[in-house]
């Protein structure tokens, strides 16, 4: 009996490390999740449309999508354990992301249209015209709602999780026997 009570509290005392360690994949699970929800086709300002009718949330400059990365700039990512449980928390401090994920307006503050009708003059490309006179009839922009990180929630949830906990139950089982 001594051995199975010395074998349990050698799970016990790795417990901690075992789920710390293996929740280090999370944000790398999460980011491929997250990344199945956006639009990564190069797309040319000329060939932009103004409002977009897309579903997926366009990668532009990527930063978006990098932040959710483990380490990611304006990324968020912990976990906090105790003997037997992880807490996690992820997500990302960029202030677009919310717009994005929710949908909302985005008011002027008198400067928008010309940011727009700048860009229009450099590149020449309609949208950006569209863009600035829709602020200026609408004193904004409407931003549909284009879900990324709820979605990947839940395929997490269905696909990620089992495999962090069978990382996790493998190592367990590791300590016990070994």
């Amino acid at each position: 009996m001594s051995s199975l009570v010395e074998q349990l509290e050698r799970v016990e005392r790795e417990m901690p490390r075992i789920l710390k360690t293996g929740m280090q994949r999370f944000p790398v699970l999460m980011q491929g999740f997250i990344g199945q929800q956006m639009n990564f086709s190069p797309r040319q300002s000329e060939s932009l449309v103004a409002p977009s009718r897309s579903k997926q949330l366009a990668i532009n400059s990527g930063a978006l999508y990098r932040s959710f990365g483990q380490n990611g700039k304006g990324g968020i990512f912990t976990v906090d354990v105790t003997a037997n449980a992880a807490t996690v928390r992820y997500g990302t401090a960029l202030q677009y992301a919310r717009i994005h994920e929710e949908g909302g307006f985005i008011a002027t503050k008198g400067k928008m249209h010309k940011y727009f009708w700048a860009m229009y003059y450099k590149t020449g490309s309609p949208y950006y015209k569209s863009l600035a006179l829709a602020v200026i009839k609408n004193g904004g922009v409407r931003i549909p709602k284009r879900p990324f990180l709820e979605p990947a929630q839940v395929q997490f949830e269905a696909k990620g999780l089992p495999v962090l906990m069978n990382d996790i139950m493998k190592e367990l089982s590791r300590v016990f026997n070994g």
